[in-house]
């Protein structure tokens, strides 16, 4: 049995019968940011990937896309924790491979018109009152939208993907997995897409990760330098 997760078919992508004719979308603006107060665990070797696509008039399609946020000790589920101060209306779609409680909160002057989670586990969600939410996963409706957390990037080494131990557990077979991660990536877009009828907005992903603010566009700034 092959686990989920690597270069295996797991679960029915909800609408969605082929790979998306254009693929994915462009590399978007690498110089700006509208994520904060993420905990991507750097420290496992993991990255938060993101892209963000040119403004424009309408509504908005953001989506997070993590395998799992770490689990409160005595729990099933992983939890996610996530704060929309976007100003712009917007579908927020929140997609995890394993089992994750999704807490949406929304700033004063959000616009969150709808809220899409999904995944291969089961997925539960609180919104804010009023908000509509739709919950596909494949262990309990037999369909999803897809998961994925890896957005491409430039790269020749399997190190300009993924952390070294999974580079040392793929061997020469790391292009393979990437591939796979990149297909799922695409698949989920599309069927987004087409659930939703809008173009992707924004894309911020991360293998593990329980916390992510989304909020009006800002220039990117480096981090700031610790001085011993």
């Amino acid at each position: 049995m092959v686990a989920c997760g690597t270069a295996a078919s797991c679960g029915a992508v909800l609408d969605h019968e082929q790979a998306p004719s254009e693929g994915l979308p462009d590399q978007g603006r690498g110089d700006v940011r509208m994520d904060r107060d993420d905990d991507c665990n750097t420290a496992a070797g993991h990255r938060l990937d993101r892209y963000l696509a040119e403004p424009r008039d309408g509504s908005e399609l953001h989506v997070v896309g993590i395998y799992g946020a770490p689990r409160p000790p005595g729990e099933s589920a992983g939890r996610f924790e996530i704060e929309v101060s976007r100003t712009s209306p917007l579908v927020l779609v929140l997609s995890a491979h394993e089992a994750t409680e999704w807490i949406v909160r929304a700033a004063p002057g959000a616009r969150i018109e709808s809220v899409i989670v999904t995944g291969y586990q089961a997925q539960s969600a609180t919104v804010p009152a009023g908000i509509p939410l739709v919950s596909r996963s494949y262990a309990t409706d037999g369909a999803f939208f897809g998961n994925a957390y890896m957005w491409p990037q430039y790269g020749e080494a399997c190190a300009d993907f993924f952390p070294p131990a999974t580079c040392e557990m793929l061997g020469d077979a790391w292009p393979v997995e990437l591939e796979f991660h990149l297909d799922s990536l695409a698949q989920m877009v599309d069927a987004v897409e087409r659930w939703t009828e809008l173009p992707l907005s924004s894309f911020h992903g991360c293998r593990e990760m329980s916390r992510l603010g989304l909020e009006d566009d800002r220039p990117w700034q480096p981090p700031a330098m610790v001085r011993p």
